[in-house]
């Protein structure tokens, strides 16, 4: 992301003769407290470089075997910064190895996001990414696998800067079979930059999965096992081979676990007049799924020269997934005096694969400017079989009509991705500008029976074919300067053109269209002194409504619910603002608010009749959210350190519904507190998160708690470490829901797998490291929602 404050350092370390100093540790100080923020290598010429560092004050600190420590001030200013030569001198007394670890901190603020640094801090141990993200600043996951950052839905998430075109549920499978372990940072974008996609209307969310940094033939292996209800065990192999210009890596994993849920719903049907319960639909689900996770990821990077790298990467997943799904009902009709019970279950086997390919190309063109190109290739694949049974039988035990239902649902898409970016400084104006093309196609059939007087025959009510197309050209251009000592400031403007088509076999459906939106994005920042800084930025998004969201499909629940897709969904737009105030890196403050019109909202329409429910998502009218942030973090002690954050937003809802007008306002609160210790070669972490739901036009949701503590150890001259963590010990982690609309009142309690006690093992092979310059980005892989 185009950052204002952005830097690049640059430099050579020599000894007293001028001979480069190879194998230097290279760390990036902050001035004001010490604390750690980079470190790199020197290579074979002495040579180092540091990307992507805020502007400011810092301590340049060098460390290497049979050398004189040696530490600098210096002060990084945007776009490149070159200290030419820095030499040091050789030690006159042979001395044991110096080394010298850093911290990251657990979270660090940049223009217009905050970084979570998960590599190192614990956080990851025992856990899946979905369950992961439920620890983040900020950031929400129901029980529905929806996520909200500060308050608002439409997040856009990212893979290593690039989208999974997935669906709510498929992203959600997609997350819990990728091991926490797994991931070095997560970014949360409040307000993206004209470079991003315009896509997520309350920011993104970037997971950068860990990177192989090792030199020579190197490599790591994490064995990580968790006992809930029930068990899971995940494997990991990477390994990294660097010589020269060429550097190879391969990345293996493996997992296996079983998930479960249960969900108890009670529904009342009301009269309109009197209020008085007219019926109910009382039920208990409980789902248990056992899945594993197959990736192999192989990929290299080659430098043709100082300035020109290029690279290959391509990875496969294959994850098959049995579930199970149990639900008892009890349906009542007071007015007919009537009781039905239900015993439903429904199986569904599914095998998803998916393969990525990349290839990218890097040159820096001298002179503060350089162009990047990436190719992409993407698809997803998932087959599913589907078998639901119903007995259905009244009070007196006679049975009565049930349905039965088996479906063979294929699914297939391919999205195909191509970009490039320049950026040069012209007259201390750093200018920033690209193109994208994509291309998204998806194939989605339904295949359904019947059961009919013991004969399964087709069932074309739910049958159906579903073709979907997307063709999306986009170009930005974004500019930053430093006005002055003080003052940045940074504009952008982004535009998607988008066609759509699309076509169902049921009643020979199809539309298309197209459409073309502008998105401006605009931030500056004020400096007053080295502790005080403050930022305003403003940014207008969009979130489109993903393909399973468009499908018409019918998706069978049990008899008495089911979900449907809506063809006619439209895109909503929201303006989002914000004004920051940091103080000392270490406490920032945000006020932000944001207006979004065409709400999507996932809705539950309720049939009196019948008792039953079918679930689909409406555009339902406008929201209006007004919020503060706070987050402090310190390295109080070198001991000890102490994350906070917090969000606190209030939130106004106006819409119509099946003729219903809708009015609701109401506001939610996040805190998290993060307490990490180190004792020499002891490391601990005590994690508390309170969380109170904001209520949607509908729906709203009682406080959640959730408590985490873990311990590791170094061993072998800290080539291992073995970590231990506990998940929700006391068991406080119950999500619950309530709504009312259209004189229905529901109510529901969610009982998950929050309990957990981890082991993990890492152990690394090697010693020198280096950064490997490939790292995969397509922003083509997320909305399928």
């Amino acid at each position: 992301m185009a950052n204002a404050q952005d830097a690049i350092l640059e430099g050579k370390i020599t000894d007293s003769s001028s001979a480069p100093v190879v194998a230097a540790t290279v760390s990036l100080l902050k001035a004001s407290d010490s604390s750690w923020v980079h470190s790199e290598l020197t290579g074979d010429k002495g040579d180092f470089r540091m990307a992507d560092i805020a502007v400011g004050n810092y301590l340049l600190d060098i460390n290497a075997l049979g050398y004189e420590h040696s530490k600098q001030a210096i002060t990084l200013r945007t776009g490149v910064n070159d200290l030419m030569l820095v030499k040091i001198g050789k030690q006159h007394s042979t001395l044991d190895e110096v080394t010298v670890t850093g911290k990251k901190s657990f979270i660090e603020h940049g223009l217009g996001k905050t970084i979570v640094n998960i590599e190192g801090s614990g956080a990851a141990t025992g856990s899946n990414v979905l369950d992961l993200m439920r620890k983040l600043p900020g950031i929400t996951v129901d029980i529905n696998n929806n996520i909200s950052m500060a308050g608002k839905q439409g997040v856009l998430v990212l893979i290593n800067g690039k989208e999974t075109y997935l669906s709510a549920d498929q992203l959600a499978d997609y997350l819990k079979g990728m091991s926490a372990d797994e991931v070095a940072q997560m970014e949360l974008v409040t307000q993206p930059s004209a470079k991003y996609d315009a896509a997520g209307n309350a920011g993104i969310i970037n997971i950068k999965m860990k990177k192989n940094r090792k030199e020579g033939l190197n490599a790591s292996e994490d064995l990580e096992g968790s006992l809930g209800i029930y068990p899971a065990i995940f494997e990991n192999l990477r390994l990294n081979y660097h010589k020269n210009k060429l550097n190879l890596f391969a990345h293996i994993n493996y997992l296996n676990a079983i998930g479960w849920i249960r969900i108890n719903r009670k529904r009342n049907f009301l009269d309109p007049d009197t209020g008085d319960i007219i019926g109910y639909n009382n039920s208990l689900m409980e789902s248990k799924e056992h899945f594993q996770n197959d990736k192999l990821q192989l990929g290299a990077d080659y430098e043709l020269d100082e300035k020109t790298t290029f690279g290959i990467s391509a990875s496969g997943v294959y994850h098959p997934n049995h579930q199970s799904t149990w639900t008892d009902a009890v349906v009542g009709d007071m007015a007919g005096k009537s009781i039905v019970y239900d015993h439903a279950l429904v199986l569904n086997r599914f095998v998803r694969t998916n393969a990525l390919a990349n290839a990218y190309l890097k040159h820096d063109l001298g002179n503060e400017s350089s162009v990047n190109a990436d190719l992409d290739y993407f698809n997803f694949g998932e087959h599913t079989y589907q078998s639901a049974t119903n007995e259905v039988h009244d009070a007196q035990q006679n049975i009565l009509p049930s349905l039965d239902l088996q479906g063979d649902l294929p699914f297939v898409m391919n999205a195909y991705s191509a970009k490039a970016d320049y950026n040069v400084t012209l007259n201390k104006i750093k200018w920033e500008t690209g193109i994208k093309g994509s291309l998204v196609t998806i194939d989605n059939k339904a295949g359904y029976s019947v059961l009919q007087n013991n004969i399964w025959v087709p069932d074309t009510l739910r049958s159906n074919d579903f073709r979907y197309s997307e063709q999306t050209n986009a170009a930005y251009i974004s500019a930053s300067k430093e006005l002055g000592a003080k003052w940045q400031a940074q504009a952008g403007l982004r535009a998607e053109q988008v066609n759509i088509s699309t076509e169902q076999s049921v009643g020979a459906q199809s539309f298309s269209k197209s459409s073309l939106s502008l998105f401006p994005t605009a931030y500056v920042s004020y400096k007053a002194d080295d502790d005080n800084q403050f930022e305003i930025n403003y940014g207008r998004r969009i979130e489109r409504p993903n393909y399973k969201k468009l499908n018409p499909f019918i998706y069978f629940i049990d008899q008495y619910n089911y979900s449907v897709g809506n063809p006619n969904l439209r895109p909503e737009f929201t303006h989002n603002l914000e004004l920051k105030y940091n103080y000392k890196n270490a406490l920032t403050t945000t006020l932000h608010c944001s207006y979004t019109n065409d709400v999507m909202n996932r809705v539950v329409i309720p049939d009196a009749n019948t008792k039953s429910t079918y679930r689909t998502d409406k555009n339902l009218g406008v929201t209006e959210t007004a919020g503060l942030s706070l987050g402090y973090n310190r390295q109080l002690y070198r001991w000890f350190l102490l994350a906070l954050a917090s969000d606190t937003w209030f939130s106004k809802y106006a819409g119509k519904l099946l003729d219903e007008e809708l009015r609701s306002e109401g506001g939610g609160c996040y805190l998290s507190v993060d307490t990490q210790f180190v004792f020499g070669k002891w490391t601990g972490e005590a994690y508390y998160t309170f969380n109170v739901l904001r209520p949607d036009i509908i729906s709203t949701n009682k406080p959640e708690h959730y408590f985490s503590v873990y311990v590791s150890r170094k061993l072998l001259d800290d080539s291992c470490i073995i970590k231990l963590h506990l998940r929700d010990p006391f068991n406080i982690s119950h999500p619950t829901e309530y709504s009312a609309f259209n004189n229905t009142t529901s109510s529901a309690d969610y009982k998950w797998q929050s309990q957990q006690l981890a082991l993990s093992i890492n152990y690394n092979f090697g010693k020198n490291t280096t950064k490997s310059k490939h790292d995969v980005e397509f922003d083509e892989m997320k909305r399928m929602n």
